[in-house]
């Protein structure tokens, strides 16, 4: 990732339940420090995490939004923007973790759907 990315740059790494919640925290970052450089955009374990490195900006504050975002996803379908848990396929103790609303982890459980690219794909076959 380069330095000067921002979260527009990088969107399209998760799924697009999340796309509004990240153009808000896009706005909210560049109101903190315009210059900000994202080094981390990703889902994990089922939640967003983000990390930048501020430019000329108390860090605790970007601190805040970040940690009210991430928390946000985990309860946030990452497919449709419903609200979500976090959850395995078909509920299992181990395995990919994805927060999902119920219609959603019933359609991902079965392997009908996923994202690629930020968009929702169905499985063919």
């Amino acid at each position: 990732m380069h330095l000067s990315a921002q979260i527009p740059d990088l969107a399209h790494v998760v799924g697009p339940g999340w796309q509004e919640l990240l153009a808000r925290v896009h706005q909210q970052l560049r109101a903190l420090a315009p210059d900000y450089a994202l080094t981390v955009l990703k889902e994990k374990f089922g939640g967003l995490r983000l990390q930048v490195e501020p430019e000329g900006c108390e860090h605790s504050a970007l601190r805040a939004v970040i940690a009210a975002a991430e928390a946000e996803t985990e309860r946030t379908c990452e497919f449709c923007g419903a609200p979500g848990r976090v959850r395995s396929r078909g509920d299992r103790p181990a395995g990919w973790r994805k927060c999902v609303c119920e219609a959603c982890h019933h359609e991902w459980s079965a392997h009908r759907i996923m994202i690629v690219r930020g968009v929702v794909r169905e499985r063919q076959g």
